[in-house]
């Protein structure tokens, strides 16, 4: 049976911190620099241990866990896709060097502030964003923010994706639509009698096919 699951019950059992033995026999693996897929998801995890030395790893869902540091991912170069939902990470500068990542799940944690994500805009290839899930009732403090979403794309115009939702357009068409959007709020607010001079404020999809 292997050490990686509960006796008789084929539950992962708790980790706490991720060590060499766990990576080999989650994954299959001899060498830990041939692992490029990792999930463990749900297993107590509060430390990433060693995980860093897993150089070519592309894709980890660490979500679920009690995570506060990623300090520990820092080596990654390779990552592409990587959840971290549902932890407690209040800093993203661990992934300012990963310049492979595409996708980002940071939803449910503690990241307070647009300042906080600086990190990410520099990377080349990253265009999907999500820090907040209302499905299933995960949020960050940013996402409570004024001018959230604006600010943000105002940050990474490269963005795709953000939240789930399909942005249409260049980043640059989507932060004017969130600033019409703030403009006919703000009016509203202000008991404007009119908001006519605006136009219509449309869903932030992928607009269909002419």
């Amino acid at each position: 049976m292997s050490e990686d699951t509960e006796k008789g019950a084929g539950e992962p059992k708790p980790l706490s911190q991720v060590t060499q033995q766990a990576l080999k026999t989650h994954s299959g693996e001899f060498e830990l620099d041939s692992i490029t897929y990792i999930n463990f998801r749900d297993r107590g995890i509060n430390d990433l241990g060693c995980i860093g030395e897993c150089t070519n790893l592309q894709h980890l869902n660490v979500s679920m866990n009690d995570i506060s540091r990623l300090a520990p991912l820092s080596p990654l170069k390779h990552l592409v896709t990587l959840d971290i939902s549902a932890n407690r990470i209040t800093q993203l500068d661990a992934l300012k060097d990963a310049d492979s990542l595409h996708t980002l799940n940071a939803a449910g944690n503690l990241i307070s502030s647009i300042d906080k994500l600086a990190c990410l805009a520099k990377l080349e290839h990253f265009s999907n964003l999500r820090l907040q899930d209302k499905v299933h009732e995960l949020f960050n403090p940013v996402c409570h923010g004024a001018s959230y979403k604006k600010r943000l794309l105002s940050m990474m115009p490269r963005l795709k994706v953000l939240d789930g939702e399909v942005l249409s357009g260049k980043g640059s068409e989507v932060f004017k639509i969130c600033s019409e959007i703030d403009a006919a709020l703000q009016a509203t607010e202000n008991g404007s009698s009119s908001t006519s001079g605006l136009p219509l404020a449309h869903p932030l999809v992928a607009q269909s096919q002419k």
